[in-house]
């Protein structure tokens, strides 16, 4: 997991990590539009197996007091407590 994957350096972090063939990379950003740009200039940009998952919000509130919690992908994340 990449906190803040849109930015510079996040995506910099997120294209050396790719590098090391992981099973599935999650790239994180406070807005959703950011959080899928990125996930798409990476996808773009390698040609890994890797699955990238997209995660947007604010990682650093409860969960009790997000009203629904993280998303990703478009759907309710299962789990997170």
């Amino acid at each position: 997991m990449v906190l803040g994957g849109y930015g510079e350096v996040g995506f910099s972090i997120c294209r050396k990590l790719l590098q090391e063939q992981p099973k599935e990379l999650i790239v994180t950003s406070l807005r959703k539009e950011e959080a899928f740009s990125a996930v798409e200039k990476l996808q773009l940009e390698s040609h890994s197996p890797c699955t990238l998952t997209p995660v947007y919000g604010n990682l650093y509130v409860r969960w009790s007091l997000k009203g629904g919690g993280f998303f990703s992908s478009g759907e309710a994340s299962a789990g997170i407590s």
